[in-house]
C-alpha cells in the first residue's frame, strides 16, 4: 500500500532560498558613479551621454537635432577627440557628431582625428583608432559619412602604408 506524501504549501517565490535575482535588479551597481568620474574626461562624457540620448531618437525634427549636435560639437570637437573616441561612451559622442553634423562640422572632426600625436610625433592617430575596441566604429562612421574633397585625402595619407598591418588586425580588419 501506497501512502501519499504530505502536501505542504509552497512559499511565494520571494521567500524561496537563493532567489535574490529580484532585489539585485532593483538596487544600482555599487560605486558606479564614482567609477565613472574618476576617467579621463568624465563631465564631458557625461554631460554628451545626455544630449546623445536626445540625439538618437527617431522622432526628432531637422531643427531639434540641428540644435543637440550645435550643443555637443563643443564637448566632441576639441583637441582631446582623439581621447574621447577610445572610450566606450564617448565613441558613441564621437560617433553622433559624425553621423548628424553638417559638412564643415565633419571635416573639423576628421582634421583632429587625423593629425598626427603631438607627444609621439610620428604616431598616427587614425591607424590607432582603427586598432581600438570602440574607435573603429568612428572611423567606419568617418568613411561612411566623409566623403568632401578635404576629409577623403586626409584619410587616405593618414591610413597610407598602413594598410597591410591594419587588414590582418583582428579589429581593425573590419
Amino acid at each position: 500500500m501506497v501512502v501519499p506524501k504530505a502536501t505542504a504549501k509552497r512559499k511565494p517565490k520571494e521567500q524561496q532560498k537563493g532567489n535574490f535575482k529580484k532585489a539585485k535588479k532593483l538596487q544600482p551597481p555599487p560605486g558606479k558613479q564614482e567609477r565613472q568620474s574618476q576617467r579621463k574626461h568624465a563631465d564631458i562624457v557625461t554631460d554628451g551621454k545626455r544630449i546623445w540620448n536626445q540625439l538618437r531618437l527617431k522622432s526628432n525634427t531637422k531643427e531639434q537635432q540641428r540644435a543637440l549636435v550645435e550643443e555637443l560639437m563643443p564637448l566632441v570637437a576639441t583637441d582631446k577627440a582623439q581621447e574621447i573616441a577610445l572610450q566606450h561612451d564617448g565613441s558613441r559622442l564621437v560617433q553622433s557628431a559624425i553621423q548628424f553634423g553638417n559638412d564643415e562640422e565633419r571635416k573639423k572632426i576628421v582634421e583632429l582625428l587625423c593629425a598626427p600625436k603631438q607627444e609621439s610625433g610620428n604616431s598616427n592617430t587614425i591607424v590607432e583608432l582603427s586598432k581600438s575596441q570602440y574607435a573603429h566604429f568612428v572611423v567606419l562612421k568617418i568613411f561612411k559619412y566623409c566623403h568632401d574633397k578635404t576629409s577623403l585625402p586626409l584619410m587616405v595619407t593618414a591610413l597610407k602604408g598602413h594598410i597591410s598591418k591594419l587588414a590582418v588586425h583582428a579589429t581593425a580588419s573590419r
